[in-house]
């Protein structure tokens, strides 16, 4: 039993919602639905909730910095496509 809890704990911080990742990039919730409708953000929808994993957001983030120009990573218009990240939405 202790062992099976000691593997769930932390599950919290792993998967965030779009709060969560409206928080944690500094951009609107709104922007976080946009993103990840249009396939710009890694995700997943379990029902009518989106649900990101912090790990995927971090590699994102990782290869967005790496292309973008100016040191930006979310750009305004098209070029929101979530590259080589698995996106399951």
């Amino acid at each position: 039993m202790a062992e099976q809890v000691a593997r769930t704990e932390g599950w919290q911080d792993e998967v965030m919602t779009v709060r969560d990742v409206a928080r944690y990039l500094r951009i609107s919730e709104t922007k976080v639905y946009r993103m990840a409708q249009e396939g710009g953000l890694p995700c997943m929808k379990i029902g009518r909730a989106w649900r990101f994993q912090r790990e995927l957001l971090e590699q994102w983030m990782r290869e967005e910095s790496g292309r973008a120009k100016g040191g930006g990573i979310l750009r305004e218009g098209g070029g929101e496509k979530a590259s080589s990240v698995q996106r399951e939405c």
